[in-house]
């Protein structure tokens, strides 16, 4: 799949020329710590879905460069589901979720009611989180790297436990789940599809 980065200052109704029904998966991303609108969003992501874009996502920033101009930003998984009910084909998701902002037990439980509610238009980028300055602001904890990394892996089988098995429990050296009531499932089998970032 190829990403279309698109800058809120230059997107044009070029960008969203019909897919050629090729085997390249055009997908739309969008940063809506530059500033976008709610408006904005909509605007692109409806678009994006009527020209048969494969993919629309947002990434999972709280702001943008500490020290560069104060913009609005919304926050990834509400802007997902705000952009549900005005889509109808396109795949929806986040490029990437930072996996230490959200409890991985309650991010199965978003990315699962979305999936529903879009009838299985969601997926799920996420990485083990890098910006500093976010988790300084908002008060998350900022291990090392190499902590962050074995959160992510003990995220993702919790994750996996909880979209395809019944009544889990998981006892992880950062994370725990036990005997957990979770409907309803993803309605994409076996699970969500789940793109996992990385950076070096």
């Amino acid at each position: 799949m190829v990403l279309l980065i698109i800058p809120r200052s230059s997107f044009k109704s070029d960008y969203f020329q019909k897919d050629n029904g090729g085997l390249v998966k055009i997908g739309i991303h969008i940063e809506p710590h530059v500033g976008y609108s709610y408006e904005d969003i909509v605007v692109l992501a409806e678009a994006a879905d009527k020209a048969d874009f494969y993919r629309f996502t947002v990434s999972d920033h709280f702001f943008g460069h500490p020290k560069g101009t104060e913009n609005q930003c919304y926050e990834a998984w509400t802007a997902i589901a705000l952009l549900v009910p005005q889509t109808t084909q396109i795949m929806l998701g986040t490029q990437v979720t930072s996996q230490s902002y959200r409890n991985p037990a309650l991010l199965a439980k978003i990315v699962a009611n979305l999936d529903n509610a879009s009838n299985g238009r969601i997926d799920l980028g996420i990485g083990a989180g890098w910006k500093k300055a976010e988790y300084d602001a908002y008060g998350y904890e900022f291990p090392s790297a190499k902590t962050r990394i074995l959160q992510l892996r003990e995220a993702l089988q919790i994750l996996d436990l909880l979209w395809t098995e019944d009544r889990p429990s998981f006892d992880g050296q950062f994370y725990t789940i036990k005997d957990v009531r979770f409907l309803p499932k993803p309605v994409q089998k076996p699970r969500v599809p789940i793109w996992v970032a990385i950076s070096y």
